[in-house]
C-alpha cells in the first residue's frame, strides 16, 4: 500500500476514515454486486471482530453489544476469526459481552492465568476507569446505565 493515502476521503458528501489493516486480519471477505460494480465488504462476523478490535470505528462497544443482540451470526465462525485476530483484547471483549448476552460463545474462549492478569479496556474509546473484571481481564469502563440501552 502506498505511504502517501489520505486518512480522510469525502464521497458524495459523506466523510469516510482509511483504516489500514495488517495483512494477517484481511480474511473474512465477499465480494457482492453494488449496480454494476463487484463490491468487496466483510462478512458479519468479521465486521463484528473488526469492531471489537476496534471500538472506536463502529461507535462503541455499545454497537458491538447491539450486533450480538440482534444479527443472526454464525458463532463458531465468529469466535474462529475471533481467534485469528491474535489479539487477547478481541477474545476477551467477545467472552464478557457473550456472558452478559448468554450467548455461550464464552464458554469456548480459554485465557491464560496471565491473561486474565493484563486488563484491557473494554471500550478503548472511552476513559480508562471503572471496576476490573477479573475472570475475563478487562476493565470495565462504561457507565452501569450504558447496558440499559441494549436490555
Amino acid at each position: 500500500m502506498k505511504k502517501d493515502y489520505r486518512k480522510l476521503l469525502i464521497v458524495d458528501g459523506k466523510r469516510f476514515k482509511v483504516v489500514v489493516v495488517s495483512p494477517e486480519k484481511f480474511f473474512g471477505i465477499n465480494t457482492i454486486r453494488l449496480g454494476r460494480r463487484k463490491v468487496r465488504i466483510t462478512d458479519p462476523e468479521k465486521t463484528v471482530v473488526d469492531c471489537l478490535d476496534k471500538p472506536k470505528y463502529c461507535g462503541g462497544i455499545i454497537e458491538v453489544l447491539k450486533a450480538l443482540k440482534n444479527a443472526r451470526l454464525d458463532y463458531e465462525k465468529l469466535l474462529e476469526y475471533a481467534e485469528r485476530m491474535k489479539s487477547r483484547a478481541v477474545l476477551k471483549r467477545l467472552g464478557f459481552l457473550s456472558e452478559r448476552l448468554a450467548l455461550g460463545i464464552e464458554k469456548e474462549i480459554r485465557l491464560s492465568e496471565k491473561d486474565r492478569r493484563s486488563f484491557a479496556l473494554l471500550d478503548p474509546s472511552m476513559p480508562p476507569e471503572g471496576r476490573f473484571n477479573y475472570r475475563w481481564g478487562l476493565r470495565i469502563n462504561v457507565p452501569d446505565d450504558y447496558w440499559e440501552e441494549v436490555e
